[in-house]
This record gives structure tokens, C-alpha cells and sequence, in this order.
């Protein structure tokens, strides 16, 4: 399934397959929704799939925010299917 982003309640729900190409994708448009708001809050639960690229492009939009005093929620609400490369990264995930 291609890559999905529906936007509820300021929550940005990701459904469908994360992976290189379709991450540095997205990596733009997360990157504006930081320059004007002060929180992001990315939902992951809906995911069938995240390489160890996409975390990593994850992690650095984590990264990005604490660097420019915003908050970037990572939500997974324990999908096993993604856990996995954030394990690779040693990187925490928000439930």
C-alpha cells in the first residue's frame, strides 16, 4: 500500500508503507509544518512498514525540533511492525 497522510484533530496519521525514497518525501513537508507551528505530533500505529531509513528521518525530526525549542511527537501505540528500526537506533519512542 502507497503512503497515506491524513491530518485529524493537528495529528498527522501515516498509513500505509514508510520507506527511503517516500521518507526523504515527506521529509520537506514535516519540515514546514515545524517552521510554522510549534508542536508536530506524527502518528505511526497505522504503518504496515518502516525501514531503518525512515527512523532515522524520524528521529532527526525529533532532533530538529528539541534544536529549535518545538516538540515532535512520535506516536506508535505499540505497533510491532515499525518497532523494530527504532530498536536499530536505540532511539525512544512516545506510546
Amino acid at each position: 500500500m502507497a503512503l497515506r497522510i491524513v491530518k485529524q484533530d493537528n495529528v498527522y496519521f501515516l498509513k500505509g508503507r514508510l520507506h527511503g525514497n517516500g521518507a526523504y518525501g515527506i521529509r520537506d513537508f514535516f519540515k514546514a509544518v515545524l517552521s510554522s507551528d510549534d508542536h508536530l505530533t506524527i502518528n505511526l500505529s497505522d504503518l504496515d512498514d518502516l525501514d531503518l531509513s525512515a527512523a532515522m528521518l524520524l528521529n532527526d525530526l525529533k532532533i530538529q525540533g528539541l534544536m529549535t525549542n518545538k516538540t515532535v511527537s512520535i506516536l506508535h501505540h505499540s505497533n510491532e511492525k515499525i518497532q523494530g528500526s527504532f530498536r536499530q537506533l536505540g532511539a525512544q519512542l512516545v506510546c
